[in-house]
């Protein structure tokens, strides 16, 4: 397995010489990439003293750097071409084999009809970043890129033009105008949110801290497709309205801008929204407060 008339070294370095005489042959040859690196990873793991190689597919896969399905589909080939030799291969075991390499093919292999392309990181083939013979005149080579069902099916429904052709993504929905501005929650259906919704939303937005980060969550959206059901959008600001504008002193002001975060939930939660709505309008209206000692009026 070495070049003739190289210098053989002394028998201590004799696997390593004859290991690198072998890998030259077989990466000077007529092979794919990817059979080159799956006969290179048999190479390593043949016995000095038996010349026979059993290594399982996991350390070939490790070393080769294909797949499962690629190593079982380059080992065929191999083997058709004689490159590889199977002595044994008893049923759940791993294959007993002997490299010929006097039968690698050399490159006049590779120039009598097939070549070699780079798969595209899009291609849709399943062949991803790696080598694979192509035949230029069209016919069954042992070298040709494996076709799937997928691709046989589209050939047959005369649509090969297609095949590995990237569909171009839908474009995203348009954004209702009342939306304009409005960040909405992962699982927020901008369908779901009406106009009505929007604008009270926007309405305590404006009034926070930070509005430019406050969301109209799932939460939020849920409590305001309620209230908007049974209020007026005017009566709903109202209440917004009378939670930052009325006096410190006026009926649960106090309460809110002491004790809560004075959050949208809370202002238009179910058991408190009537509440809500009537102090609002009193206040709007300048009428006498609601009695916060009455024990009907809850205030939290």
């Amino acid at each position: 397995m070495t070049d003739e008339g190289a210098p053989r070294p002394a028998k201590a370095g004799r696997w390593l010489w004859d290991f690198h005489q072998d890998v030259k042959a077989i990466w000077a040859s007529g092979l794919s990439t990817m059979e080159r690196a799956l006969v290179q990873a048999y190479r390593l793991h043949v016995n000095t003293k038996t010349g026979k190689a059993w290594p399982g597919c996991g350390a070939l896969q490790d070393m080769s750097g294909l797949s499962r399905a690629s190593v079982m589909r380059t080992r065929a080939r191999l083997i058709d071409l004689g490159v590889i030799v199977v002595d044994s291969s008893p049923p759940g075991k791993v294959l007993v084999v002997t490299l010929d390499l006097s039968k690698l093919p050399d490159l006049s292999h590779r120039e009598a009809g097939i070549t070699e392309r780079r798969v595209s990181e899009g291609d849709t083939t399943g062949i991803r970043g790696r080598w694979v013979g192509v035949s230029e005149g069209g016919g069954h080579q042992s070298h040709r890129d494996t076709r799937t069902g997928e691709r046989e099916q589209e050939r047959e429904n005369g649509n090969e033009e297609h095949i590995g052709v990237v569909p171009e993504p839908e474009p995203e929905p348009e954004m209702p105008p009342h939306l304009d501005g409005i960040k909405l929650g992962a699982k927020v259906d901008p369908v779901e949110v009406t106009p009505a919704m929007a604008e009270v939303f926007v309405e305590w937005r404006e009034r926070q801290a930070c509005p430019a980060v406050a969301r109209l969550s799932a939460p939020r959206a849920r409590y305001l497709a309620k209230v908007t059901a049974d209020y007026s959008v005017a009566e709903l600001v109202a209440v917004i309205e009378y939670a930052w504008d009325a006096p410190q002193s006026a009926p649960l002001v106090d309460y809110w801008r002491n004790n809560t975060a004075m959050n949208l939930e809370m202002l238009m939660r179910d058991e408190h929204i009537t509440r809500n709505v009537e102090a609002a309008a009193r206040w709007k209206a300048n009428a006498l407060p609601v009695n916060i000692n009455d024990p009907k009026v809850i205030l939290f």
